[in-house]
């Protein structure tokens, strides 16, 4: 663990509910590993002379790395050999082979210290995996009658179970943050992760995505909207003639605050305004490359080649070499 992971912040999982929902309480989702992906787990395992949960623990954390967006990870962790509150753990996800990634896990595992006083967001619990070999078997994973509530403040407790029949997984979540079909997804995302690193422990796991097929083609397709033709005018030009031709319709809304067509013009060229004010020059723009005039140097005319300046902020207008007007975005509206 790394020193002072006390005083850090627990890595905080992304809520995933509908708007309107009133959820309250814990839900659990279980699913039992088939057993070729048990099998070949454990045959990886043992070539690369690691213990099993450090690479549950490599899969976990490459499924928390991708959804929270975060490389270094801090979470709770009740390891193999202990029940009890959870551990702090720390592991860095690296651009990294599976195999790497997993003796990274193994020296996490090795490194726990004693249960604290800690409120982490996630917790993986490795617990069960004792089951099998040091007492009774667990009831199986996928048994959601009566799910164990996650510890206060606990979001998403993801659960491994070792009996006699194999792996099973257990994910249990805050329903006020998580709801079922997310926590479907994530559970998804951890045996996708698991697969990759089974099969091919020697790949770059950055490379690799954890998305099934039918949920990346409804990311890339089914949320892209309706496909249109596109215009042959800027994005500039569209913004200008939708301000010119319905200025009071509302062009951006967020919370209480709505502002016109009118008003969100009037707003971004005093900004940009301002800031060329202040010694910020226009760049221009090529198709080969970007460029920054030189001190004293004359804006390419609008004869010699259709220039587009651009403002730090990242606004967008033409150049028609005097003070250019800047423009956000259009919104469609309602």
């Amino acid at each position: 663990m790394r020193d002072g992971a006390k005083t850090e912040a627990f890595t905080r999982v992304p809520r995933w509910t509908p708007p309107s929902a009133t959820d309250t309480g814990t839900g659990v989702h279980g699913t039992r590993l088939d057993a070729e992906l048990t099998g070949a787990l454990e045959r990886t395992a043992g070539e690369l002379g690691t213990p099993l949960s450090a690479l549950l623990l490599a899969g976990h954390a490459r499924v928390l790395a991708t959804v929270a967006a975060e490389r270094d990870l801090l979470i709770g962790c009740v390891p193999r050999d202990g029940a009890g509150p959870a551990r702090p753990l720390a592991l860095s996800v690296a651009d990294s082979t599976w195999a790497e990634l997993a003796a990274h896990a193994a020296g996490a595992l090795k490194g726990l210290g004693p249960a604290a006083d800690v409120r982490p967001e996630v917790v993986l619990d490795l617990s069960g995996l004792a089951e099998h070999e040091d007492g009774p078997a667990q009831a199986p994973a996928h048994d959601d009658s009566s799910p164990a509530a996650p510890d206060g403040g606990v979001v998403l407790r993801v659960a491994w179970t070792r009996d006699e029949h194999g792996l099973s997984l257990r994910v249990l979540h805050d329903r006020a943050a998580i709801d079922g079909g997310y926590a479907r997804r994530l559970a998804g995302y951890h045996l996708a992760a698991l697969r990759l690193l089974a099969a091919d422990p020697q790949g770059r796991h950055a490379s690799q995505s954890l998305l099934p097929l039918e949920e990346a083609e409804k990311q890339l397709d089914g949320l892209a909207g309706p496909t249109v033709e596109l215009p042959d005018r800027t994005f500039v030009d569209l913004f200008q003639e939708r301000a010119r031709g319905c200025p009071d319709a509302i062009a951006v809304e967020h919370g209480t605050v709505r502002w016109t067509y009118r008003e969100l013009e009037r707003r971004v060229n005093r900004i940009a305004h301002a800031l060329i004010e202040a010694g910020w020059g226009p760049r221009t723009w090529s198709p080969s490359s970007w460029t920054a005039p030189r001190s004293g140097s004359r804006p390419p005319s609008a004869s010699s080649r259709r220039a587009v300046s651009i403002c730090p902020c990242g606004r967008t207008s033409r150049s028609n070499g005097s003070s250019p007007s800047w423009s956000a975005a259009p919104v469609p509206s309602r």
